[in-house]
């Protein structure tokens, strides 16, 4: 898994935001299957249903990985484990994660997207 680059956020403007499609099966990536999907940019005033989830408890580590776009995105074992419930046993695939949606590395996004949450929250 080494030789897989890091996501790449490209960046994101308002009132846009990144919605997590997760597909329905596991990718094998060196013998290993991880959940993978990819990163929709869409305009929250033309966004069709999706779910949302933040994940602020639990152990902040990103130790595990989900794949996007045939590139890694560090998360916790915590956001691992609601993703693959959501997925497997709700049948969830298109849905706003804090720490997927946002590029954490980015001030100016967070600031922007923290803005977004409780719009978020109205419209999931």
């Amino acid at each position: 898994m080494d030789d897989i680059a890091e996501y790449e956020y490209s960046r994101v403007a308002r009132p846009s935001i990144r919605i997590l499609h997760l597909n329905s099966t596991d990718a094998c990536v060196d013998k290993s299957m991880m959940l993978h999907g990819s990163l929709e940019v869409i305009r929250l005033d033309y966004a069709k249903s999706f779910d949302a989830i933040s994940y602020a408890c639990g152990d902040p580590e990103r130790s595990d990985r989900i794949l996007i776009d045939r590139k890694i995105v560090k998360i916790t074992k915590n956001c691992y484990n609601g993703l693959r419930c959501l997925r497997d046993k709700l049948n969830v695939n298109h849905l706003w994660v804090d720490s997927i949606s946002i590029n954490a590395e980015d001030e100016d996004e967070k600031s922007d997207q923290v803005h977004f949450m409780t719009n978020l929250r109205y419209c999931s």
